[in-house]
């Protein structure tokens, strides 16, 4: 059986800092997927917001927090989970997993997608102030 993974980036070429120049755009099946770097650690995520599609290629990553901040409505995920951290997100962001073989960044894209809209909503999420 032939592995689904697809070859996405060279690890060195993410930028550890999560800066703008350091994210790939992968289409992966018909997904736009954003594959970025955060220290060590390499996300994949859904590049359209569950909660308005917006792009989040250009989001500010918040790295003591770990999330991703949508630059439409400033709702956030944790890159961890997808989990919606503040409004107005209230979806999980569907997030792919990663494989890094040395200099290679390989991500998995899910055998069946889920549509955003129907992405398990999160109970509560905070509010900002």
């Amino acid at each position: 059986m032939a592995s689904r993974r697809q070859w996405v980036a060279s690890y060195e070429g993410l930028s550890a800092d999560a800066s703008l120049a350091g994210r790939v755009i992968a289409n992966l099946a018909g997904i736009e997927v954003l594959v970025l770097r955060v220290g060590e650690e390499v996300f994949a995520l859904d590049n359209a917001c569950s909660h308005l599609e917006a792009s989040l290629r250009n989001g500010a990553v918040l790295l003591n927090e770990m999330e991703i901040e949508c630059p439409w409505h400033k709702g956030r995920f944790d890159l961890r989970s997808g989990a919606p951290t503040l409004a107005p997100c209230t979806r999980h962001q569907p997030m792919f997993e990663v494989n890094v073989e040395g200099d290679d960044v390989y991500v998995v894209p899910p055998a069946t997608r889920q549509s955003r809209r129907e992405a398990a909503p999160m109970k509560e999420v905070h509010r900002a102030e």
